[in-house]
């Protein structure tokens, strides 16, 4: 019920622009979680800090920016949350959620048993694959408020997210508690 993960972030598919920035970018997140509540916490480029913690019996975000010492806090629901992210994500019918395929293939990350899963999107018509790694170990807080990944009951612990042409790689380097 309670603990601290640590995770490696790493990146590909960066432009010539984006790699020459990429010592700006965040290279490592941190996780807490307590009970029904969690705590998601990653550098801004050298800007700042980002921490988000989440109440899950209230279904309540909270985010915390610190950007260049000045300090802002923004408190929404789920559903505001849901509203935000697709505001700040331009539509695009072509890009969508196809399946999730869990595999039986396993192997340890920082200590804990993982499976791998598959995850299938459509973009721009054509479909990709993204590799990732969960745990039954850990509750599923990091995919719990993604509809999409319902399938993965548990805890993400290597993961990619690719968005404008850059892929951000998270990797779980330590769990504890």
């Amino acid at each position: 019920t309670e603990g601290k993960i640590f995770y490696n972030i790493s990146y590909s598919k960066l432009s010539v622009e984006m790699k020459r920035q990429e010592h700006m970018m965040p290279h490592d997140a941190s996780f807490y979680f307590k009970n029904n509540k969690t705590r998601f916490e990653m550098g801004l480029g050298g800007i700042g800090k980002n921490t988000t913690i989440y109440d899950v019996d209230k279904k309540v975000n909270t985010i915390l920016l610190n950007i260049q010492g000045k300090k802002f806090a923004l408190v929404k629901s789920d559903s505001e949350m849901v509203l935000a992210h697709k505001s700040l994500t331009p539509y695009d019918s072509n890009n969508r959620f196809l399946r999730v395929e869990i595999l039986d293939q396993h192997k340890k990350i920082a200590d804990r048993n993982c499976q791998k899963a598959i995850v299938y999107r459509s973009i721009n018509g054509k479909e990709q694959a993204n590799e990732c790694w969960f745990t039954r170990e850990i509750p599923p807080f990091n995919t719990l408020n993604d509809p999409n990944l319902k399938a993965l009951d548990g805890f993400l612990m290597q993961y990619t997210i690719t968005e404008n042409g850059m892929t951000m790689n998270m990797n779980v380097k330590m769990v504890m508690g």
